[in-house]
């Protein structure tokens, strides 16, 4: 049972396969989910506009860097990821502790993936 309000299908298109709505989600419902969704984002990560800003401006800043060419795919996934979270701190609830649970987490998976597979320990 799909339970999203998208689906994976396969796709004749070259790229693989594409999202398409769920028809077994009422629209209705979905107007009250994300209405609370958004209402419940609001409180923790702050006005969206806002966001988008700082979060692009961060963004830029790191992929100006004379080592942004140097990194991998790993890595500067984790440093947009962690700029996302940076500027949900910065334009919503600093003390919510999600965005720094996962400003960790990000770090972490980059720190392992420098580790040579032959050299990590067990729990890795």
């Amino acid at each position: 049972m799909v339970s999203g309000l998208f689906r994976l299908t396969p796709s004749s298109a070259s790229f693989g396969p594409s999202w398409t709505p769920n028809a077994e989600k009422s629209p209705a419902s979905c107007k009250v989910a994300i209405h609370e969704t958004l209402a419940e984002r609001n409180k923790t990560h702050g006005d969206f506009c806002d966001d988008a800003h700082t979060s692009q401006d961060l963004k830029r800043a790191i992929q100006s860097s004379i080592n942004w060419h140097e990194l991998s795919d790993i890595q500067r996934e984790a440093l947009h990821l962690i700029a996302t979270k940076i500027s949900r701190i910065l334009s919503g609830n600093p003390n919510h502790a999600d965005s720094w649970h996962d400003i960790a987490g990000y770090a972490e998976l980059v720190a392992k993936s420098l580790i040579p597979a032959s050299a990590k320990p067990e729990k890795y």
